[in-house]
Order: structure tokens, then sequence, then C-alpha cells
């Protein structure tokens, strides 16, 4: 019992205690800062690529390139996109 109690009056202080909490939210306001940064910059790829796809399937389908020239391309893309979308999936 003494030692419990040495640890409350040592250790579990008030001014302590408000320390910790204090930390503990600043460490949540910086990580929701990172996850947004990351959510921001994930959307812009998500955009971009499936504008890169939007390209070649027009490609694809007025005739002008063959979809066997494309194929490797599009499932590169394709791949990316699902990835980012996993990526984000996970963050919100």
């Amino acid at each position: 019992m003494a030692v419990i109690q040495k640890i409350k009056d040592g250790i579990l202080t008030e001014e302590n205690l408000k320390r910790l909490v204090d930390l503990v939210n600043q460490d949540m306001v910086d990580s929701s800062i990172q996850y947004q940064n990351e959510l921001s910059t994930i959307l812009q790829d998500l955009t971009d690529t499936n504008h890169r796809l939007e390209r070649l399937y027009n490609a694809v389908e007025s005739g002008h390139i063959p979809f066997a020239d494309l194929a490797p391309r599009i499932h590169d893309l394709k791949g990316r996109h699902d990835k980012l979308q996993e990526r984000k999936i996970q963050i919100e």
C-alpha cells in the first residue's frame, strides 16, 4: 500500500495528469493534421489517375490507339487507383 500511495503522491499528481492530457491532445492534433495532409495528397492523386485513365479510354474508344498498346498502362493505372482508394479508406 505504501508503494501505491507514493505513486499517487509523486507521479499521479494533478499537475502531471494535466501535462499528460495536454501531451496526448497535442499528439492527436498532430496525427490528425498528418492524416488530413495524406488524405489531401491521395485525393489529388486519385483525380490525376482518373483523368489519365479517361484519356486512355478515350484514345481506345476513338480508335486512335489499339487497346493492346494501352492495356499495360491501363492495368498499371488501375492498380495505382486501387491502392490509393484502399489507403483513402484506411485513413477515413
